[in-house]
């Protein structure tokens, strides 16, 4: 990055997580790939606030003003010579960011996000998400319309710019709503293929399901608000139309008596596109989600449903299986079909995960 001597133009913020205790294995990690340069930094270690952007622009006023700086939450675990790839991005990038990947499975959660339309509708997505980085020929680095805000270095111009992380972001999408108020004043963000370990336990422990609750149907409306207030200007890197495989089709209409878990963009489409005339109910495990009409029915506690009722038990958060499965009970699980996603530049394709 032509950012000679880096290790002395930034300053480094720690952010510790609501209810988390992983400072010292992420300093550890951070120290120990990043070689001798950075053994002497210090490391500002600053509490998590009520949301992401409060803790973010607590931060932005905290900060030596004549400083880059790199901000990381304690759910990172640093690996490689991440310092190096840093260093070595385009000189004229603004916002940096790394790929991640979580841990558990070693697939990747985003190489940056990117504006799109998906059938017609703004939204956003990650790049390569749910890939194998391994099987993958990634660039060292590219440019995107936002990085994973768990670890990003920011140039002191950009904050000369742009003072604030917009509290509209309600503890999603503040990085978003920066990166794109940079990009109005001329900054670029770029993220790099050298990637760092995700594990995702922080920034959302708030208790509040508005602020920390992973289901769309609480993400929908607010989305809505911000895209209609921020990013009205935005243009989108694609057109993404969505697709299911013929398998999964036949599956569905085979079935008499359907089962789906979950509320998000695929259960929906799922229920506008091959469920009409079937008997189906909706179910989850979330609290804020049960007792909401989705799909015109009210969803229901998965605690209490009795699957023996349901020729078909259709689970739709992509992603999750690890984690999704061993909530059903073993003699279920012939019932239970899992999805899996394929995506282009141009298409998304839904088909069942074997």
């Amino acid at each position: 990055m032509a950012l000679n001597s880096m290790n002395r133009t930034t300053e480094f913020f720690l952010i510790r997580a609501l209810g988390g205790d992983n400072v010292d294995e992420t300093i550890e990690s951070f120290l120990r790939w990043g070689g001798d340069r950075l053994h002497r930094v210090k490391i500002n270690i600053v509490d998590e606030c009520e949301t992401r952007e409060v803790t973010l622009n607590k931060i932005a006023e905290l900060r030596d003003k004549a400083k880059d700086c790199l901000i990381f939450v304690d759910d990172i675990r640093f690996e490689g010579d991440w310092w190096s790839a840093l260093e070595s991005a385009e000189v004229d990038a603004d916002i940096v960011g790394f790929s991640m990947v979580d841990p558990k499975t070693g697939k990747l959660q985003d190489f940056g996000y990117d504006f799109i339309l998906l059938d017609g509708r703004l939204t956003y997505r990650g790049l390569h998400k749910h890939s194998d980085p391994k099987k993958l020929n990634l660039p060292d680095c590219r440019q995107c319309d936002s990085v994973c805000g768990c670890c990003m270095w920011i140039r002191k111009e950009v904050f000369d710019a742009v003072s604030q992380f917009p509290e509209e972001g309600c503890n999603r999408w503040g990085e978003m709503l920066f990166s794109h108020l940079a990009k109005r004043k001329g900054f670029r963000t770029v993220v790099l293929a050298h990637h760092l370990k995700h594990y995702g336990t922080s920034t959302k422990n708030t208790g509040d399901a508005v602020l920390s609750s992973p289901s769309w149907l609480v993400e929908r409306e607010l989305w809505e608000q911000v895209a209609h207030k921020f990013f009205y200007d935005v243009i989108p890197s694609g057109r993404v139309s969505r697709l299911f495989e013929s398998e999964l089709e036949q599956v569905i209409s085979a079935a008499s008596k359907i089962m789906i878990y979950g509320c998000g963009t695929v259960a929906e489409l799922i229920g506008e596109r091959l469920l009409a005339n079937k008997q189906f109910t909706v179910v989850s495990a979330l609290p804020e989600e049960v007792g909401v009409r989705f799909l015109d029915r009210v969803v229901q506690p998965l605690s209490e449903c009795n699957s023996d009722e349901w020729e078909l038990i259709l689970v739709t958060p992509i992603g999750y299986r690890h984690v999704l499965e061993p909530m059903f009970e073993k003699d279920e699980r012939g019932q239970l079909i899992f999805l899996r996603e394929t995506c282009s530049s141009s298409e998304i394709i839904y088909s069942i995960d074997h």
